[in-house]
């Protein structure tokens, strides 16, 4: 049985209006014939693939996320990644990008223009693969693949340079937050903000942080680019993080995924201020929100993360969702 949304109009032949659902359509053709990676461990490599019968959470996402969207979704080992493509890019290809972000940036904090160039090559390295393999986005496990040796340099610049050339990215091998950022691309052409809500109900406000937003903020199309200064996060311990200043008194939608259960979560924000700081991640946007509805709403199966995007896109998610047959959890209300 397939699902539609249905209207009651005099106009039925309005042009706005039918442009508006063929991009419904649209979208979800795109959807559906999407390619997604995500790099992780041999272990977790091992799970993904066999289905490990106790497994739960990032075991289970990938088999779910094909039932209940249609992605194609597949995983490479950071072993494959580092030998194929991140060991075979040259350093003198990587100086050069280093050089430009260098330069670009609107501050260096902390940094030398040399320890940009892991990043640098992980960039090259990861749009290689995409070009090789056709993808439409890719995730990192970049916390564990860090901290357990695997890799020696943090994404964020190298996702900051892809998101700009369209290709969506995924921290943390979050890939509940990869099919809502690729939704919103073919729903609004627009990147995704990836961050960790964090509520204060004593003021109406959370604040969304995390240690890489996309500098198109406004649109992939779109010329516009918010700056950004390159700076360590969490006390000075994580270096290669970028910091964005998001603008103030705009509207953002924040969007999670969870495939498991078919829902989508949402909720709009009114964003008032960005907070420095050397607290946890660099980017920390604080909006207004309703922080009693969000809480007693909140969804704990579409995982910690959110993903905030630039303008108000209730109606068309809320229609989006209507035509996967998915439930719409409204958070602020």
């Amino acid at each position: 049985m397939l699902s539609v949304i249905g209207v009651a109009v005099r106009n039925v032949t309005n042009p706005e209006r039918i442009k508006k659902y063929v991009r419904y359509l649209l979208a979800l053709y795109k959807l559906r014939n999407s390619k997604v990676l995500v790099i992780v461990s041999p272990v977790v490599k091992q799970y993904l693939e066999v289905g490990y019968p106790l497994a739960v959470n990032v075991y289970g996402m990938i088999s779910d996320i094909q039932k209940t969207f249609g992605v194609k979704v597949s995983s490479m080992d950071i072993n494959t990644f580092r030998s194929k493509y991140y060991d075979k890019i040259p350093d003198d290809s990587a100086k050069q990008v280093a050089s430009k972000w260098f330069k670009e940036a609107r501050g260096v904090i902390e940094h030398s223009e040399d320890e940009l160039i892991k990043p640098a090559k992980l960039y090259l390295a990861l749009k290689k693969l995409v070009e090789d393999l056709k993808l439409d986005a890719v995730a990192i496990d970049c916390i564990t693949l860090y901290h357990a040796g695997f890799i020696d340099t943090w994404p964020c610049l190298a996702f900051m340079e892809l998101t700009k050339e369209g290709i969506v990215c995924g921290c943390e091998g979050d890939l509940y937050s990869v099919i809502t950022m690729l939704i919103m691309k073919y729903l609004a052409d627009l990147p995704g903000f990836i961050n960790d809500p964090s509520p204060d109900m004593d003021n109406g406000e959370i604040v969304y942080y995390h240690c890489f937003a996309p500098i198109n903020f406004y649109g992939f199309e779109r010329k516009e680019l918010l700056p950004y200064v390159i700076i360590p996060a969490h006390w000075g311990t994580k270096k290669l993080s970028i910091r964005v200043d998001f603008p103030s008194g705009i509207i953002a939608t924040s969007v999670g995924v969870d495939a498991k259960n078919r829902t989508i979560s949402i909720h709009t924000a009114k964003i008032l201020r960005n907070e420095l700081g050397p607290e946890e991640c660099s980017v920390k946007v604080v909006g207004a929100v309703n922080v009693g509805s969000i809480l007693e709403r909140w969804n704990p199966e579409a995982g910690w993360h959110r993903v905030l995007f630039y303008g108000d896109h209730r109606e068309d998610l809320k229609n989006f969702a209507r035509l996967l047959g998915l439930r719409i959890i409204e958070e602020d209300r």
